[in-house]
């Protein structure tokens, strides 16, 4: 079965008991023709606030897109860490500039709220041991941040959808949470930031202020679970370009 460029269709697959392979995809995709083809690929195949169930054809399905995508990836699986170059104080500065851009420039963006970052998150960028510390955590050199996001989740919702970032975002990514607050019913599954792993499967991290992932989420298919209500996060996602 080819695709010839089409987007697959998971009734159709589901119907049939099979689902698109590793080789079909148009030869020759890079770029943003890449993260737009992948990407559309896995949101065809799996919608935002949904999780494959384990071991099912449609999780065997994502797992050999990621399995294609994730060759060449600067960081072939994600790192959760403690960034331990930022203090309490610089985080809560992070976290206090993130609150005020999120509510003056910030923009919905697939269940979620951007904003550009300011003063704070540039000056703490910019120092020379971020990236070293960086690309020490993940085993690759890499330049200084190329671009730098806050990101907000406030309240229920379908969370973030399956996708591969943007190559221009930069092939290391650096997600630092800066604020969380659970739901408030104990018996709901909290809601985390999933990876789809090549020979590994798949993954969730839940993170809390402090705590950090550094990815290839260019090549990494990745996503967030779905929130309940009193679920929120301030996160800060940073990329950085392969030296």
């Amino acid at each position: 079965m080819r695709l010839l460029g089409v987007r697959p269709n998971p009734a159709f697959y589901a119907a049939h008991h099979v689902m698109p392979g590793p080789g079909e995809a148009p030869a020759g995709l890079t770029g943003d023709a890449f993260h737009r083809f992948w990407s559309g690929a896995l949101q065809d195949l799996l919608a935002p606030g949904e999780l494959p169930p384990a071991g099912s054809l449609l999780e065997r399905s994502l797992l050999g897109i990621a399995d294609v995508v994730g060759r060449g990836a600067a960081i072939r699986r994600p790192i959760q860490t403690v960034a331990s170059w930022a203090g309490q104080s610089i985080l809560a500065q992070l976290e206090g500039e993130a609150a005020a851009a999120l509510i003056a420039t910030g923009r919905a963006n697939h269940g979620k709220r951007n904003s550009p970052v300011g003063e704070a998150a540039v000056d703490t960028l910019a120092a020379p041991a971020v990236a070293t510390w960086v690309g020490r955590q993940a085993g690759v050199v890499v330049d200084g941040p190329r671009c730098a996001t806050y990101i907000g989740y406030a309240g229920e919702g379908p969370g973030l959808g399956v996708h591969l970032d943007k190559p221009g975002f930069g092939a290391v990514n650096l997600l630092v949470c800066l604020r969380r607050e659970r739901a408030a019913n104990p018996r709901h599954r909290p809601s985390t930031t999933f990876f789809f792993t090549p020979g590994v499967g798949l993954e969730c991290f839940d993170l809390w202020p402090g705590d950090c992932l550094i990815f290839d989420g260019t090549r990494t298919p990745h996503g967030r679970s779905p929130l309940r209500s009193g679920d929120e996060m301030t996160l800060l996602s940073v990329g950085f370009a392969q030296g």
